[in-house]
């Protein structure tokens, strides 16, 4: 289905005489519904922003037109399912097609729970987001956006996906095995690989490469711990 289409204006002035005191104002507008049509979402939102040009004086605003004022930051309020999907959008995470299958695979696995209209986050879903954040960049918001962009880029012929990988996968490969030594496991000292926990056909256990029959090497398990401890 097609996105929701916005009108959008953004205003960047500051004091007189000093550049560095700035205030920012932005609105948008909905122009198009696109799928919120489906969704019976009625979306009023209109830009109350006069059209400026660089320069102006913002004296029809009044003798103040800014107030300092004193707030404490609250706590963003819980999604609602078309809050999260407009967030979803806004953010430029996923698309209108695997939109139902995110909310499907994030409550199926115990991840969020709803009760009443909005999500919660359960214990399970902020272990794991605590998890991920430490480790990994793909966490960010504008990580998520760049890489959805350039998988736009190779469904349309723009970007060669192997190049995409070759790039992708070193960084990512550093930040997996940061994670990996970090949950006390050990990587393979011929060739980087983690290391896997194996049986003998005797019945003691050892450690060999994730890599075999590529990679052979083993290391005993009770010298890793005499070694870490």
């Amino acid at each position: 289905m097609m996105p929701a289409v916005y009108q959008t204006l953004k205003i960047t002035a500051h004091i007189k005489g000093d550049k560095t005191a700035e205030v920012k104002a932005s609105g948008k507008a909905l122009s198009s519904k696109g799928y919120l049509e489906m969704l019976g979402d009625e979306d009023n939102s209109k830009i109350e922003i006069p059209i400026l040009t660089v320069g102006d004086i913002l004296t029809h605003f009044g003798k103040s037109p800014v107030k300092m004022e004193k707030k404490e930051t609250q706590p963003p309020p819980r999604y609602s399912e078309d809050k999260l999907l407009k967030e979803l959008e806004a953010k430029n995470i996923g698309r209108p097609a695997t939109y139902a299958d995110l909310l499907s695979k994030i409550t199926t696995r115990n991840y969020v729970e709803k009760k009443g209209n909005v999500y919660h986050a359960t214990p399970l879903g902020k272990k794991i987001t605590n998890e991920l954040t430490q480790f990994f960049t793909f966490m960010d918001y504008n990580y998520t956006a760049k890489l959805e962009k350039q998988l736009d880029e190779i469904e349309s012929g723009k970007l060669d996906h192997i190049e995409m990988l070759k790039k992708f996968y070193p960084a990512f490969k550093q930040e997996l095995d940061k994670a990996y030594l970090g949950h006390g496991g050990c990587l393979c000292e011929k060739c980087g690989s983690p290391m896997a926990t194996r049986k003998a056909k005797n019945g003691n256990t050892f450690l060999g490469c994730s890599q075999y029959p590529k990679c052979k090497a083993t290391k005993n398990i009770v010298a890793l711990v005499e070694q870490t401890a």
